[in-house]
C-alpha cells in the first residue's frame, strides 16, 4: 500500500518504478534529486522528511573530528565523483581551510570491496591524519568494513553513522535512526 525508505536513492529508484503507490522517506534535498516539486508541496507520489541539514552539517563533522584530532591537518574524504561535485561538498572544501584542515578525495566509482580497500590504501600512502566518509546508504551497508580498514590502516575514521561506533569504529556525529524510525505502538509499548 505505502513504501517507506530512508534512502535517497531508493526514493528515486521507487519513485521511478512507479507513480502510483504513495512513497514515504527521509532523503537528502528532494527537491534537488528531483522526487519533489517543493519542500511545502513535493507533488507526485513523494512525502516525507528531508534529512539534509545542509553545507552547516557536513563543516560540523569537519569541527568535530577535528576536536577530537587536535593535530589534524588533513583529512581524507571518501565520497562518491557525484557527490564531491556537489555545493555541499564545495561548501565543505571551501570550509576546511578555516579549521586547519586539507580535504584530500578519494573517490569511488562503485561500492564494491575492493573500491574501498583502495580508498582506505591511498589515504594511507597520502599520510592524512583521519579519514571522514559521505552519508550514503552504500557506507552504512560497508561500515565493518569501514572499521576493519580504518584499523588496518591505522586511521581514525569519522562517519555520520551512529552504528559505526557500536562495532568498533572511533566517532560519528549523527542524529539516533533507530529513535527517528521509531513509531509508537498501539499498546503503548
Amino acid at each position: 500500500d505505502v513504501i517507506v525508505t530512508t534512502s535517497s536513492r531508493m526514493v528515486q529508484t521507487f519513485q521511478a518504478a512507479s507513480s502510483t503507490i504513495p512513497i514515504v522517506g527521509t532523503t537528502g534535498d528532494p527537491v534537488a534529486l528531483g522526487v519533489a516539486a517543493s519542500l511545502p508541496r513535493p507533488g507526485g507520489s513523494f512525502t516525507g522528511a528531508t534529512s539534509d541539514a545542509g553545507p552547516e552539517y557536513y563543516l560540523k563533522l569537519l569541527a568535530v573530528l577535528k576536536e577530537a584530532v587536535p593535530t589534524l591537518s588533513t583529512v581524507g574524504f571518501v565520497a562518491t565523483p557525484a557527490f564531491w561535485g556537489s555545493p555541499l561538498a564545495l561548501a565543505m572544501r571551501e570550509a576546511a581551510p578555516h579549521l586547519g584542515i586539507q580535504l584530500i578525495p578519494s573517490l569511488l566509482q562503485h561500492h564494491e570491496e575492493n573500491d574501498y580497500r583502495n580508498a582506505f590504501g591511498v589515504m594511507a600512502q597520502r599520510r592524512v591524519n583521519a579519514v571522514l566518509t559521505h552519508d550514503q546508504s552504500e557506507f552504512f551497508t560497508r561500515r565493518r568494513l569501514i572499521v576493519e580498514l580504518a584499523e588496518t590502516n591505522k586511521l581514525p575514521t569519522m562517519t555520520p553513522f551512529l552504528e559505526i561506533v557500536e562495532i568498533g569504529g572511533l566517532i560519528a556525529y549523527a542524529q539516533d535512526a533507530k529513535k527517528q524510525l521509531r513509531y509508537p505502538s498501539s499498546s503503548g509499548v
